[in-house]
């Protein structure tokens, strides 16, 4: 039971730290599009997308679950520790810090947040 609060924390922690970057960002104005993006954003972005297709299946046009949310579990757990939180958000923490520093609107900063 604590090692599931633990997964349970660092993934709160996760989705705070991307939340918390999305400040100010307005997808209308300030999205990039797919070729903009620098690799290391676009291989994430199909991380991400696999692991959607991984846990959903198509219904009618749209994704649903393939499976109820415990099953589901630990692939997002293992998506979120091994490719996000061991992987890209430490490069993006220190994008994201650097480009703070010179301009919160460059266009950089928006295709770190343009994929949340």
């Amino acid at each position: 039971m604590q090692r599931l609060a633990d997964n349970y924390r660092k993934l709160r922690k996760y989705f705070r730290f991307l939340l918390g970057n999305l400040a100010g960002f307005d997808p209308v104005s300030d999205a990039v599009s797919d070729t903009e993006l620098l690799p290391l954003d676009r291989y994430m972005l199909t991380r991400c997308r696999e692991l959607v297709e991984k846990v959903s299946v198509p219904m009618h046009g749209r994704l649903v679950r393939r499976f109820p949310v415990p099953p589901c579990f630990p692939a997002v757990n293992e998506f979120c520790i091994v490719d996000l939180s061991a992987f890209y958000l430490d490069l993006l923490k220190d994008r994201l810090t650097l480009l703070h520093r010179r301009a919160w609107n460059a266009v950089q900063r928006r295709r770190c947040v343009a994929r949340y």
